[in-house]
């Protein structure tokens, strides 16, 4: 998760979460993603209860949930990952709080395992011009991968211009947008992929954005 403070403050992280069968022994634990990998690296710390951020900065923040050994075969914990932030000397309060949640499934060896990269079109941009993202999907599993559902949105300090699906992976019978946000606007980008992604095989899908003007 990636959180984009827009002014000076405070920020809190929290965090709560629904098990299927019900147990109390899903555990979580937040840590700083120091270099917006997406991955925890060694020596990355656990994050405060609370952090101090400066006008822009950008805190990556990776969640890491540890199964219960007995938790039975398609087994579901819902986390709800909720940032409070505080604005640092507003004349009126201004507290801003945002929820995302994340979805952790108990599956086995042989299911389908998705792999998503991105990629932009260029690593400059500047106000006003277009960019255009390709999120790339794949199996690495030995069972077709159904019910597939891929989301994204216009990162910080771009809006919306365009959405499409792109390749279509082998057993894929159909792509279509299920949710995208007005062109000019922020918002969610929903991708169903329909039909099973076969072991081995992948697809893409892809949108573009236009960087705020100053």
């Amino acid at each position: 998760h990636r959180f984009v403070s827009g002014s000076r403050g405070t920020l809190s992280l929290s965090t709560t979460s629904e098990a299927t069968p019900a147990s109390t022994d899903w555990r979580n634990v937040l840590y700083s993603d120091s270099n917006c990998n997406g991955q925890l690296d060694p020596q990355e710390p656990i994050l405060p209860a609370k952090t101090e951020l400066t006008s822009d900065q950008i805190l990556c923040v990776v969640v890491k949930v540890f199964v219960p050994a007995h938790a039975p075969y398609n087994a579901q914990h819902l986390l709800h990952l909720s940032a409070s932030f505080q604005h640092a000397q507003a004349s009126q309060p201004m507290d801003l709080t945002l929820t995302r949640q994340d979805l952790t499934v108990v599956g086995q060896p042989n299911d389908g395992a998705l792999r998503l990269s991105k990629s932009a079109d260029k690593a400059v941009a500047g106000p006003g011009d277009t960019l255009i993202y390709t999120i790339t999907y794949s199996n690495a599993g030995s069972e077709p991968l159904t019910q597939l559902r891929i989301f994204d949105a216009p990162p910080p300090y771009t809006v919306f211009a365009s959405a499409a699906c792109a390749v279509l992976a082998e057993g894929v019978t159909a792509c279509r947008l299920a949710a995208q946000p007005a062109v000019g606007a922020k918002g969610r980008i929903e991708w169903v992929i329909e039909g099973g992604v076969r072991p081995g095989s992948s697809g893409s899908v892809r949108f573009s954005v236009k960087v705020d003007q100053m």
